[in-house]
């Protein structure tokens, strides 16, 4: 049975719903599941227990800070939007077996995480033309018209980073770069992506290092790639392996920096014993805007998490959970415009959105190009406990001519 909230988040949402004039309610049909005259039904399909609890967890929030807030200023074609959530807990056949029972009674997917689930789902996700936001940024996803993707992929991030090596003189002097990444999706594409910039650089072979979800010591990868002289290690991991991996490399000694993708790093690394291999030699490529930013998207919803929840901290996921709620709110705001709440018009709408802001939660955003991602910027990020969600912001990064 899928749930309103889960309790263990303590997730609320708004009561009130003030009726909107853009036009007529449409009458709920079969085109139209999860739809009717007072709401607009969307499913979330999460980890709230596994491996990426902590960033499934504050993603959940950033929806409902952005729901709840969009809801109180009248909803969506005079409807309030309501999520519908269940945990499977970064669990394949879980998400699979959530996603049968919850297809039939939503408009769409707010957000389906795991790379692993969304690739299975996504044969499901075309037969029943539902409109699914994935919180993964594999590349592979690109091939589905109906998964919609929020940033640039894990691929082009970390070929922004690299370059970015490249561009600040990093890579003078023979340096070497390796890749530890988790087994599947999330890991393979940001991999490819080194490997991309790699070859196009001249940097000869990617040191890769593979791991598993359930893997909690990364000593054997990273003594491999200190044994191959490893400059500049690419990670693509949970947040509990990136503090594994900067620590182990302090204890050998190894004086190796390391560069995150999206989604693995938490500011709570920062109050255990990883705070100085973190600080020190750990730098994240995300497609995801810092909390910490001075852009109004960011900093509204900052200030709404912590009127919400004062004792706990944010995670960078809040942010794409407000950008993807964002990115959600314009479909269905145009598709109501049409007066057509159907699948199959919210993807069309989908398809026809360019320029597309959301208050600096995510870089511009423009859906019509198919195959595409909706950009190809990704922010350079350092860990600091002193910013907000742990993170300050160094600088945008941008591919060059050919390197998409």
């Amino acid at each position: 049975m899928n749930r309103s909230f889960p309790a263990a988040v303590a997730v609320t949402t708004a009561v009130s719903l003030v009726v909107l004039g853009c036009s007529p309610k449409a009458s709920q049909s079969a085109a139209a599941p999860g739809v009717d005259g007072d709401t607009i039904s969307l499913g979330v399909l999460t980890d709230l227990s596994g491996a990426f609890v902590a960033g499934g967890t504050d993603t959940l929030r950033g929806l409902q800070l952005q729901w709840d807030e969009i809801n109180d200023r009248g909803g969506v074609c005079g409807r309030k939007v309501e999520l519908a959530v269940e945990d499977h807990g970064y669990n394949t056949e879980t998400a699979v077996s959530q996603y049968t029972g919850m297809e039939p009674d939503v408009l769409a997917f707010q957000m389906l995480l795991g790379s692993p689930m969304v690739s299975a789902l996504t044969p499901r996700i075309g037969k029943d033309e539902v409109l699914t936001i994935p919180s993964s940024f594999a590349a592979n996803l690109l091939e589905s018209p109906l998964i919609a993707l929020t940033g640039t992929t894990y691929r082009q991030e970390t070929a922004n980073a690299v370059h970015w090596l490249k561009e600040t003189g990093a890579l003078e002097g023979g340096k070497k770069i390796g890749h530890i990444y988790l087994q599947g999706e999330y890991g393979e594409d940001a991999l490819a992506g080194t490997e991309d910039a790699a070859a196009e650089l001249g940097l000869g072979k990617v040191a890769g290092q593979v791991v598993k979800a359930s893997d909690k010591d990364l000593t054997a990868q990273v003594s491999a790639l200190r044994s191959s002289g490893v400059d500049y290690v690419m990670l693509t991991t949970a947040p509990t392996q990136t503090a594994s991996a900067v620590s182990v490399a302090k204890a050998l000694g190894y004086d190796a920096d390391f560069i995150g993708s999206t989604f693995t790093y938490v500011p709570s690394l920062l109050d255990g014993s990883a705070k100085g291999p973190l600080t020190e030699h750990f730098y994240q490529t995300s497609a995801l805007a810092p909390l910490s930013s001075s852009q109004e998207g960011p900093a509204r919803i900052l200030e709404a998490f912590k009127d919400r929840w004062p004792d706990q901290i944010p995670n960078p996921p809040v942010v794409h959970g407000a950008g993807a709620a964002e990115v959600m709110h314009k479909v269905l705001k145009a598709a109501c415009a049409e007066g057509d709440l159907t699948r199959e018009n919210v993807e069309k709408t989908y398809r026809d959105l360019a320029g597309v802001d959301t208050g600096g939660l995510l870089p511009a955003l423009d859906f019509t190009a198919r195959g595409e991602p909706p950009t190809h910027t990704s922010y350079l990020l350092r860990p600091d406990p002193d910013e907000p969600g742990g993170l300050k912001l160094l600088t945008e990064l941008r591919p060059g001519p050919g390197t998409r």
